[in-house]
């Protein structure tokens, strides 16, 4: 009788604690949080949000589904200047290309539908990102973003199944100097930390970049970012009050 109680007060305490939304990615109907906390980082990390989902296709067929979120006060504090003094913003493609900045925290969460055989993993990352790390920088900076980018293909060491989650967190760094890192997680499990922000701009930029994983993504991308950095401006407004609260309430 009491396990029977126990279980029912606890169900009913479960109904009690709030779940976040949901957003169904339309072409293969998998869900994606509207808030993530990113994986592997330190406490009291704001959530991330969701900006918007996509589908990875190949010869008609889909490979995986994907969610790309931003920390909305980052973001903000970046590009401010895209909403300043309008009401209605309209942005192209192209804008969310500046989404791709070391000095924003952004993650990406990849689902799979279908099975991928390693190797085919790791060759279609090495040739995504290393088409773009080409163009980037001068030899000695290409030298050394593609010795990361080998560490990074080497993650992928198993394949993966139907249902696999790999999520890709970019930190900027805290101190001048600091490259920031790649954390990459697979199965909930963390399996790198890569202190690159080429390779980060490269991976990132296979989703809001020139020629885009998904378009269609890109464009909702473009719609919603605007309402994503006034949600940055007031949460933003909000932390410096708390932190002046608690700085008034230190010094009383």
């Amino acid at each position: 009788m009491l396990a029977t109680h126990l279980l029912v007060t606890v169900a009913a305490f479960a109904l009690l604690i709030p779940t976040p939304d949901t957003v169904k990615e339309d072409e293969t109907g998998v869900r994606f949080s509207t808030e993530l906390q990113p994986p592997g980082g330190p406490d009291g990390e704001r959530d991330q949000h969701l900006l918007a989902t996509g589908c990875r296709e190949k010869f008609w067929i889909n490979v995986y589904a994907y969610g790309l979120y931003l920390d909305q006060v980052g973001a903000f504090g970046e590009l401010s200047k895209m909403i300043a003094g309008k009401s209605n913003v309209k942005l192209s493609m192209k804008d969310v290309e500046r989404i791709n900045v070391a000095a924003i925290p952004r993650t990406l969460r990849l689902v799979m539908v279908r099975e991928i055989d390693a190797e085919d993993l790791r060759e279609a990352f090495e040739d995504y990102l290393g088409r773009r790390l080409k163009n980037r920088g001068n030899a000695e900076a290409q030298k050394k973003s593609f010795a990361h980018l080998k560490t990074f293909r080497d993650y992928f060491a198993d394949d993966v199944s139907d249902g696999t989650e790999i999520v890709f967190v970019w930190r900027p760094g805290t101190k001048p100097g600091e490259s920031g890192t790649l954390t990459t997680s697979i199965s909930g499990r963390i399996v790198g930390n890569l202190p690159s922000a080429d390779v980060a701009w490269a991976l990132f930029d296979c989703y809001v970049g020139k020629d885009p994983i998904s378009e269609d993504a890109v464009e909702t991308m473009a719609k919603q970012l605007p309402g994503a950095l006034r949600s940055g401006a007031v949460a933003a407004k909000r932390e410096e009050d708390e932190q002046a609260a608690k700085k008034a309430g230190g010094n009383g």
